[in-house]
């Protein structure tokens, strides 16, 4: 699928796996002026130019495992050595970041509908992509026209995190409990209501 992210073009490609997940990978490029509203100012001022990307998601019932690569050929860097760089030169960068959806024993950081909701999107992303023909040149058709993270992603507000054991079985119910399910389908009603759905 083509369409644009960050204000750039950018490729994805959604495939389900033997396992039952689903593998995204998507291809862009983001500007130094879009990178200032992630990171500190007094860094985004010292940079200039673009760099290409690439992100890999699996998503699935347990979890979503998401790395991000970039070599950032493209964007130049004016801090000290050894932060700083050229444009044309490439300093590799790699992000990992791997969650687990009961993530409730000792040591972990909790049960968390935030999780919940990032994975559910994704797979209604990828079924609405793959369901049949009709339905991929309707989904191609909406990301030519450019998508943005309010797009695919529902507002997260208010969905509880690092949700222990005990206090998941306690006030939830557990995993079938009511309240699981209540917001779980608080879940599906905001991925339905989407832009990129309507």
């Amino acid at each position: 699928l083509q369409g644009s992210m960050f204000g750039q073009p950018a490729t994805l490609r959604l495939a389900s796996q033997p396992d039952g997940t689903v593998l995204s990978q998507l291809d862009g490029r983001m500007g130094a002026a879009v990178l200032g509203a992630f990171i500190p100012e007094a860094f985004a001022r010292r940079m200039a130019g673009a760099a290409d990307w690439k992100a890999r998601v699996v998503s699935g019932s347990e979890g979503t495992q998401l790395r991000i690569e970039s070599t950032l050929k493209g964007l130049a860097i004016g801090l000290p050595e050894p932060f700083g760089k050229l444009a044309d030169e490439s300093r590799s960068l790699a992000v990992g970041l791997s969650k687990e959806a009961m993530d409730s024993t000792p040591g972990g950081s909790g049960f968390s509908f935030v999780d919940m909701a990032a994975n559910s999107a994704g797979i209604r992303l990828a079924a609405a992509a793959t369901r049949n023909s009709k339905s991929a040149h309707t989904m191609q058709t909406r990301i030519r026209r450019g998508v943005e993270v309010a797009d695919v992603l529902p507002s997260l507000r208010e969905l509880p995190e690092g949700i222990g054991r005990d206090q998941l079985q306690a006030d939830y119910g557990g995993l079938s409990g009511a309240e699981t399910r209540r917001l779980l389908g608080e879940i599906d009603r905001r991925i339905a209501e989407l832009p990129l759905y309507r």
